[in-house]
């Protein structure tokens, strides 16, 4: 009876079709069934009780490995269902991710870039690979504020505004900065959302040289505005006395012409 159960745990873990366990533990039922009879017809003294119990013995390893392994395999499906699941939604997400119109950078708490969309190796002129493990704080100018902003993203988990982006040819753009934190696997990490605002900057530059340039202009047409006002006030006040005069003196001319 021991010599079929482990025959059964046997063909469990080495041949798991779960469906015909049932079928070997028959076999194995009638197996020793036929031992029994040859003993029977071989001796005459054996008790039955202990033969029966063997007997039950092992339909009951049979059907509770039978059992054991259906839920085993029903959660192997289970599980690989899931794994399936979970692998097309990364899919989906890393998708998304790559597809973003922004550039977005992820960041451990040491400030290392763990992973980029290509909208940001774009933005920064680099390949993906050379800017993984790569320190984000390196990327942006520092013009004396950068250890504070660094610190309240750290303080306050978020943090928005205007930063220089040092690209990887050299060149310096200006960008929104979008930095929020979240907590994965028990670990800080922080995403960045960078908006180029480089042509917004220029277009805001170029309108306040216009503005000026404009102001000025204003400022030397009122100039010459004045001038003119005071040519003529000045002219005025020299030629009215003398042509007064010569009014006067040519009605006393007439007068006595007359």
């Amino acid at each position: 009876a021991m010599l079929f159960a482990l025959f059964l745990i046997g063909y469990c873990l080495y041949t798991p079709r779960f469906q015909s366990l049932y079928l070997v533990t028959l076999v194995c039922c009638l197996a020793y069934l036929c031992t029994f009879a040859y003993r029977y017809w071989t001796f005459d003294h054996i008790e039955m009780i202990p033969v029966l119990l063997d007997l039950l013995g092992i339909f009951l390893c049979g059907w509770f490995i039978t059992t054991l392994g259906l839920l085993m395999q029903r959660m192997e499906l289970l599980a690989a269902g899931h794994a399936r699941e979970l692998a097309s939604s990364e899919e989906t997400l890393r998708t998304i991710f790559d597809n973003t119109a922004e550039p977005v950078i992820v960041c451990d708490e040491n400030e290392m870039i763990v992973d980029l969309n290509h909208r940001a190796c774009e933005f920064l002129h680099a390949d993906r690979d050379a800017m993984l493990g790569k320190r984000f704080r390196h990327l942006l100018f520092d013009d004396g504020t950068l250890p504070g902003k660094m610190a309240a993203l750290r303080t306050e988990g978020e943090f928005r505004g205007e930063v220089v982006v040092v690209l990887n040819n050299g060149e310096e753009r200006d960008a929104d900065l979008l930095a929020r934190s979240f907590i994965r696997s028990r670990r800080r990490y922080f995403v960045l959302i960078v908006h180029d605002i480089t042509a917004h900057k220029n277009l805001q530059e170029a309108s306040r040289l216009a503005n000026l340039r404009l102001a000025e202009a204003n400022a030397a047409i009122q100039r010459v505005a004045d001038m003119r006002a005071a040519f003529v006030t000045r002219t005025s006040r020299h030629l009215r006395s003398p042509l007064a005069a010569l009014i006067g003196l040519g009605d006393r001319l007439l007068t006595d012409l007359l």
